[in-house]
């Protein structure tokens, strides 16, 4: 089961066709505590499950081949972003 669907996502990949229901999230409002304020709230954008699991393989692919490259440093996206 895996070999299948591996092959179908690398078929979708290789031929830069995905369901039409990839191309969208939900975007959730989430807050940061009890306040109502619009400054306290995050916004959390949802998607099913088969894409999360691909979206996280790709980036952890990705990310890997940068930090072996020393594209990017190995060192947390946090500190990243702070910078």
């Amino acid at each position: 089961m895996i070999a299948e669907a591996y092959e179908c996502l690398a078929t979708m990949w290789h031929d830069r066709h995905f369901p039409a229901a990839w191309k969208w999230k939900w975007l959730v409002p989430i807050p940061k505590n009890t306040s109502k304020r619009i400054q306290d709230i995050r916004p959390i954008m949802l998607m099913e499950v088969r894409r999360k699991i691909w979206t996280g393989l790709l980036v952890d692919k990705v990310t890997y081949e940068k930090t072996r490259f020393w594209v990017i440093t190995p060192e947390p996206t946090w500190s990243m972003r702070a910078k």
